[in-house]
């Protein structure tokens, strides 16, 4: 949770508020305040004064937090480029078809089943 608040204030394009991130991710205020309070105390963002509200500060990025995001981003992408070799785009629409065939035929055991056992 920590790195997606975190990426939620560096990227935000005003910096936001504890109850906009929670609305954004559909998370709850208190998860995100956690987070937000341990980013704070590690030195990774900053809360400062919200001319709008006085007790919902706005939240910014420290060069520290800047650095972190980017190490994160950096690891996210090699993962990404290692999973990408694997998976082809062909791969990737041959097992969504696979999926989706596994989830009809379950679906239609699952109603072939809870008809026989209530009929």
């Amino acid at each position: 949770m920590e790195a997606t608040v975190l990426s939620a204030t560096i990227d935000a394009s005003t910096p936001p508020t504890v109850p906009r991130i929670g609305r954004s991710l559909g998370n709850p205020r208190q998860v995100i305040q956690r987070a937000a309070n341990s980013l704070i105390a590690k030195g990774l963002i900053q809360p400062i004064a919200n001319p709008d509200h006085q007790r919902a500060p706005l939240l910014v990025g420290t060069p520290a937090g800047e650095r972190v995001k980017d190490e994160v981003d950096a690891r996210a992408k090699a993962s990404l480029d290692v999973l990408l070799s694997i998976v082809t785009p062909e791969r990737c629409d041959m097992l969504v078809g696979q999926l989706r065939d596994f989830r009809v035929g379950t679906e239609a055991y699952l109603k072939d089943h809870k008809e026989h056992h209530l009929g």
